[in-house]
């Protein structure tokens, strides 16, 4: 009978680097002893290579931080009052959401110049 993960004990052999879930359920690089066990329990993967940042990505980030450095003194200025009218009247609970939306407020007065 084939074991459960012979196709990645046999990726590990040839150099891959294989990654098990803890119980966290987080990933975690698989650093074996000498003895490796390979618990029929666990769950294993071979570690997936990073995505690399796209060109795209950078260009729609740098434009909307040019945007964002175009923005008068006044315009940042009206809206963090606004910001501030909000932040009065939220609770602690709410106050990352209310953080977050005046970020993508900032963000639309930025794109829109």
């Amino acid at each position: 009978m084939k074991h459960k993960h012979a196709d990645l004990i046999i990726a590990w052999a040839d150099g891959a680097i294989i990654q098990y879930k803890d119980y966290a359920g987080k990933w975690t690089d698989f650093e074996p002893p000498t003895y490796a066990s390979w618990h029929q329990n666990m769950e294993y993967r071979i570690k997936p290579e990073p995505k690399p940042e796209t060109l795209d990505t950078r260009s729609y980030l740098i434009g909307r931080y040019d945007g964002l450095r175009e923005l008068s003194d006044a315009t940042i200025r009206e809206l963090s009052v606004a910001f501030m009218l909000v932040l009065r009247r939220t609770s602690e609970d709410e106050l990352f959401e209310s953080v977050y939306e005046y970020s993508k407020l900032l963000l639309k007065k930025a794109s829109d110049k």
